[in-house]
């Protein structure tokens, strides 16, 4: 078997080697002139020059087609150990293994400043995707992290005023203050924004929302009256929505439960006058006769349990009623009529057992009230008299 030189072997591998080293040269020293404002100095420490000492066969670019020259002639680069060969990049700088090894460090440590304004680019000032981001993590049922997006939201638009704001900042609020209520139960907070949210934006649709929730937080503190204001300003700011008549009842019991009968009756006949088609009007109307009732008027009172009994005569809340004037009859010392009514009640009542105890004890005492009053002598001992002629006969 003929055996080939080494020197012929090298040849012939730098011949077809020739063209990706004048690919590589070309590419490289483009990228390393664009660069070649860089402050580290590659550019200058790895020139052409050099390169042409490792590369020989990529000095002339141009002569892609004239042969490479015989191996005795050609240049063979000083001696270098491997770590000090250079190796060729994606960007077309040439570094060699120590000069990687030397720069890694630099790599790896970044600038404060750099780390700054990454960490805002990651984490971008932008109300809109702050909310947006709290909706869906309301939506996953995070509620701690949603309102720190709330509150960042907040934060951003705190002393900002116009139209793009508060398309913002109103569902912010009112998504802020919602969270702190129903999830979290961080009641004065969520007095705080709701508050916030009214004061600032008392037309909103938003501020309804937030009006009757803040009535139904003070309502469960003790402040009944702070919930009935908030009620109030409901039925004034928002006369058309679609359940203000439940607001007005509700303010009529508020006032009710507060001992002023005479304002509860007053609100709930005016949810009967303006409201005339809602589902609250026979319970305004039980209100009205109850309060009546306690006031001192039994004679007003009856009538107005008798005009609920023939408007709506075949429901509950008649039968309830029929019970409540049975009682103001009795008390009246009418029983007959009591028990008439109770025995109509009886019908419809939901607890029937009562209504009988009731009657049985009118009843009792009706048969009481007409026994007749204890003579004055005994019916053995018969009264005597003495006649016009001074003779005595029984009486």
């Amino acid at each position: 078997m003929r055996r080939t030189k080494p020197s012929a072997l090298i040849s012939s591998v730098g011949a077809s080697a020739a063209p990706i080293s004048r690919t590589i040269w070309r590419y490289g020293a483009s990228l390393t002139a664009a660069m070649g404002a860089r402050r580290n100095g590659l550019s200058k420490l790895y020139g052409p020059s050099r390169i042409a000492s490792f590369y020989p066969n990529a000095l002339r670019a141009g002569e892609a087609s004239q042969p490479a020259p015989p191996a005795r002639a050609r240049r063979r680069p000083p001696s270098r150990s491997i770590a000090e060969r250079p190796r060729v990049l994606g960007c077309g700088l040439l570094l060699s293994k120590r000069d990687r090894a030397m720069n890694r460090p630099m790599r790896r440590k970044l600038p404060p400043l750099l780390v700054l304004l990454l960490a805002l680019s990651a984490c971008p000032a932008d109300p809109a995707t702050h909310l947006e981001k709290a909706r869906e993590l309301s939506f996953q049922r995070q509620p701690e992290e949603a309102l720190r997006e709330y509150e960042e939201v907040l934060s951003l638009l705190a002393k900002k005023d116009g139209s793009k704001t508060r398309v913002l900042l109103v569902p912010a609020l009112k998504g802020a203050a919602d969270l702190c209520y129903l999830e979290l139960k961080k009641l004065q907070r969520a007095v705080e924004l709701y508050q916030t949210l009214v004061r600032r934006f008392p037309d909103v649709p938003e501020a309804l929302d937030a009006r009757a929730n803040l009535a139904d937080i003070l309502r469960s503190a003790g402040d009944r009256r702070g919930a009935v204001a908030e009620l109030s300003s409901i039925v004034q700011s928002f006369p058309d929505a679609p359940e203000v008549d439940r607001f007005l009842y509700s303010a009529a019991k508020d006032y009710f439960e507060l001992g002023d009968y005479n304002q509860a009756i007053v609100e709930a006949r005016a949810l009967q006058r303006r409201y005339s088609e809602s589902i609250h009007v026979a319970d305004s109307q039980m209100l009205i006769a109850t309060a009546l009732s306690l006031q001192g008027d039994p004679e007003k009172a009856i009538e107005a349990y008798a005009e609920l009994v023939d408007r709506w005569p075949d429901s509950e809340l008649a039968s309830r009623a029929r019970f409540e004037q049975a009682k103001v009859l009795a008390d009246l010392e009418r029983e007959g009529e009591a028990v008439e009514v109770l025995v109509e009640a009886l019908r419809t009542h939901p607890s029937p057992k009562a209504v009988q105890l009731e009657i049985a004890r009118l009843r009792k005492r009706l048969a009481v009230r007409r026994l007749p009053e204890k003579p004055a002598q005994s019916a053995f001992w018969p009264s005597w008299r003495l006649n016009a002629g001074g003779q005595t006969k029984p009486n």
